[in-house]
């Protein structure tokens, strides 16, 4: 069985310089710690493979009774990974560009 590997170990593995992240949950700075639960439910989901279209429909339906919306991600696979990353390599870390980049108002 493979040993968990902690995350001081990877920056140091890799030779990163550690930030301290006072802006919160921005991807640019490795995101957030994810919830032990969270992690359980991502580590099982990992074994299964099922329909992506039906898992977003389903997980849409969830936003929607706990939330009273949609959800807004439903590009999931290589297609939206495209997009999104085209948009990063646009944008870069310069929010005036980040906010630049269009919004698509007709998504469901």
């Amino acid at each position: 069985m493979a040993t968990a590997v902690h995350a001081t170990d990877i920056v140091g593995w890799l030779q990163l310089v550690p930030v301290i992240n006072a802006t919160g949950t921005v991807t640019r700075l490795g995101a957030s710690p994810i919830d032990a639960d969270v992690i359980a439910a991502m580590a099982a989901a990992s074994q299964l493979c099922v329909d992506m279209a039906e898992l977003q429909a389903r997980a849409s339906r969830i936003n929607l009774a706990m939330h009273g919306r949609r959800s807004r991600h439903r590009h999931a696979g290589r297609d939206g990974r495209i997009a999104r990353g085209a948009a990063a390599c646009i944008a870069g870390l310069d929010p005036i560009k980040m906010a630049k980049l269009p919004i698509a108002t007709d998504a469901q």
